[in-house]
């Protein structure tokens, strides 16, 4: 059984730790043509969502967006399966209606769901960027979905990938790679890799490009070179990530 998605406002606390939601413009979609065209083929393909307007997406399980080369957008909200037409142009992309099917799932689930809907029924354009990140953003450039390729998503990564320096409390503090470090799917994968599922997990990233002798408490030379903070709270049902405003990004919640 299906129905058209019909945007529901949820109100969403989590104690002052969750960055203020980006404003949503109006909705851009529009019924679409059947067929999506040559141009613009490298968004095409199976994609795993981790971010939808402002915040992650805390349950990766089943977060799925597949666009396919005969113009049909299908995939899984975390809470159910969705399906739309939609058209390319260069790197303008145009979302019909979409169709979700309708499971009852938790708050949290249905939070997320209704993120990835309205961002998608937002979308004017989707780029691939250098780092294969796939970003779809809305007609005032504020961006409104972030994906990683499912292919990207399964390489396997060997633990510690980055060098985790100890604990500050229940903060770790990881070193990040200076090259990697405007990276999101590498933040990504580092956090899937050290934060077991469905617990808690706070981490502050910093890279370190002076080679500093690496301990806690960390050295001026890094504790000056943050990079990003990743928050999760099971007990608040939320997490977080922010960039850090020395790395001059896009991105208006940043510390």
């Amino acid at each position: 059984m299906t129905r058209t998605h019909r945007l529901r406002r949820f109100a969403w606390s989590w104690v002052a730790l969750i960055a203020a939601c980006v404003a949503g413009g109006p909705a851009t979609a529009q019924s679409a043509a059947t067929s999506a065209p040559a141009a613009s083929t490298s968004v095409l393909g199976a994609w795993k969502i981790v971010q939808a307007r402002t915040e992650p997406i805390l349950d990766q399980r089943n977060a799925r967006l597949d666009l396919g080369a005969d113009g049909r957008l299908s995939g899984h909200t975390s809470c159910n399966t969705m399906s739309a037409p939609y058209a390319l142009d260069g790197s303008r992309i145009r979302i019909g209606a979409i169709i979700t099917s309708r499971m009852t799932c938790p708050p949290l689930k249905l939070e997320q769901e209704d993120r990835i809907l309205t961002a998608l029924e937002s979308a004017v354009t989707a780029v691939v960027r250098g780092d294969g990140l796939l970003e779809i953003r809305d007609s005032d450039g504020r961006g409104l979905l972030r994906a990683i390729r499912f292919e990207a998503a399964a390489e396997p990564q060997p633990p510690g990938a980055w060098p985790v320096a100890g604990r500050q409390g229940i903060i770790q503090i990881v070193i990040v790679p200076s090259d990697r470090a405007r990276e999101r799917a590498a933040y990504d994968r580092e956090i899937a890799l050290i934060c077991q599922p469905d617990q808690s997990c706070f981490i502050n990233f910093y890279t370190n490009s002076s080679n500093a002798p690496v301990g806690l408490p960390l050295p001026e030379a890094i504790s000056n070179e943050a990079t990003a903070i990743f928050r999760r709270s099971v007990k608040q049902a939320g997490e977080f990530f922010r960039w850090s405003c020395r790395l001059e990004l896009t991105e208006s919640d940043c510390f």
